[in-house]
């Protein structure tokens, strides 16, 4: 029973941070997207809610993997410059992915901030986004395997 609890132990410590964290930086960025008038629609920006907790989900569960595996503070370098940097300047953060070459926007569209970015942009156009369903299982299967991986390694990590 108690690998039981030290199980739960690592679930609940990972989850309560993410989730602290999550909860200041969604308001904030609501804010100023309500504040600076960047949406075309009002009713839509609240269905920004469950694309941030998905991509939220994505990330964190990336970060818990590389944090349980990072000997040190600058080993999450590798991590934003080989993963975060690239996915960021694919995702269609600065411009759409159909502006990219073929094979590289193929690579663009295995990416998670691509299916989130597909789901934001068109909520703050004011219109709904095309393939939904798609984008959504795309960032629930990256969400789900980071954050499965991630709290492996953590708690073989921590209870070492």
């Amino acid at each position: 029973m108690e690998g039981f609890a030290d199980h739960l132990r690592v679930v609940s410590f990972s989850v309560s941070n993410g989730r602290h964290k999550f909860d200041g930086s969604f308001l904030a960025i609501l804010l100023v997207i309500w504040v600076l008038g960047l949406y075309s629609d009002f009713a839509l920006t609240l269905a920004l809610l469950p694309v941030v907790v998905l991509t939220g989900l994505c990330f964190a569960g990336l970060g818990l993997a590389v944090n349980a595996i990072s000997p040190n503070y600058d080993f999450f370098l590798y991590y934003f410059t080989l993963g975060v940097t690239p996915m960021v300047l694919l995702g269609g953060v600065f411009y759409p992915p159909t502006a990219l070459p073929a094979w590289l926007a193929g690579i663009a569209a295995g990416l998670p901030l691509t299916h989130a970015m597909e789901l934001a942009r068109p909520l703050l156009l004011g219109h709904w986004p095309d393939a939904v369903p798609l984008h959504v299982a795309v960032l629930l299967a990256y969400g789900l395997a980071g954050f499965t991986l991630g709290l492996r390694l953590t708690r073989k990590r921590l209870l070492r």
